[in-house]
């Protein structure tokens, strides 16, 4: 069994690939998203967010090599797991070693208790995996990774592209641009082959990292937004700029009320415009309330 594993996983140790030795087989589909299957995810910075990296078809997948770009400036890899992939121990793989954390490999000095690796550099992160039989199943995760938000506020996709390996003791060559140093997105095991899998479409995900949660004045709206939307002619260091918003007021009298305005800044109103409060927007979205009763004891009946 380890025989026929390794005819995988030693490349992917060594050279953080699997090759193919036949031509591509099927064409697969990689998407990433949030927890939430969502291809937007919004933290405040600080925050630690995972997302999932996703295949349309998992048949005929035994091994994975690509590289996951993102800001490495801004985002921080922290962890990644796969139950996919999993340990030597859940795929029952026989290993020469073994501690009480279960059953390894050592690779340049390096414990290996599953058949996973990382390799970090300046884009991203390189990642390979392998399992000892094909996989199964649709819109699978294949992996989840965990990023901390530890630089500045910004908007920062999270994509892959292909490895390149420059290894020539693995056999490849010393140049970057060499296409036959790109190495497949997917392989799987057919017999004594290894026929790779075409990837044509890659859906991936934006973070938003916005400034840390403040509330000084209690309403459960994010000072940051109050001051951003301050209304024109208040400065942003004005004695009452956090007065104008508040969690039951409705400042531009639209039926959303500025908590709940505050509520949908990531999402769009029914004419797909976004919630703004300092500007009406159209009826029946989320948290709109047709009938509020305003300051001036009015009860107003809002057209829109």
């Amino acid at each position: 069994m380890f025989a026929q594993l390794n005819k995988i996983l030693t490349p992917v140790l060594l050279a953080l690939c699997v090759e193919s030795t036949i031509a591509s087989a099927a064409e697969k589909v990689i998407s990433i998203v949030s927890e939430t299957d969502l291809s937007t995810i919004n933290v405040v910075a600080g925050d630690s967010f995972a997302v999932h990296l996703k295949v349309d078809d998992a048949s005929m997948i035994a091994g994975a090599a690509f590289t996951v770009t993102y800001d490495t400036t801004n985002l921080a890899l922290s962890n990644i797991t796969s139950t996919f992939f999993g340990t030597f121990d859940t795929q029952l793989i026989d290993t020469p070693e073994e501690d009480g954390s279960g059953g390894y490999i050592t690779v340049d000095s390096v414990k290996y208790y599953s058949p996973q690796v990382i390799s970090p550099n300046s884009t991203g992160s390189m990642l390979a995996a392998v399992r000892f039989h094909n996989g199964s199943g649709l819109d699978e995760s294949l992996f989840t990774l965990t990023f901390q938000a530890t630089g500045s506020t910004g908007v920062y996709p999270i994509s892959v592209i292909k490895s390149v390996i420059t290894n020539t003791t693995a056999g490849y060559t010393a140049n970057p641009e060499d296409i036959t140093n790109r190495i497949p997105f997917f392989v799987g095991i057919e017999g004594d082959t290894y026929p790779s899998h075409t990837v044509n479409t890659i859906n991936s995900c934006t973070v938003t990292v916005s400034t840390q949660f403040v509330d000084i004045d209690r309403d459960l709206i994010d000072d940051n937004w109050e001051i951003t939307y301050r209304p024109s002619g208040v400065a942003s260091d004005a004695t009452d700029v956090l007065e104008h918003f508040t969690a039951t007021g409705d400042y531009d009298r639209d039926g959303y009320s500025d908590f709940q305005e505050y509520q949908n800044r990531y999402k769009t109103d029914p004419e797909n415009n976004t919630y703004n409060p300092k500007i009406n927007n159209a009826a029946h979205g989320t948290g709109y309330i047709a009938k509020r009763i305003f300051p001036s004891g009015i009860n107003l009946l809002l057209l829109n």
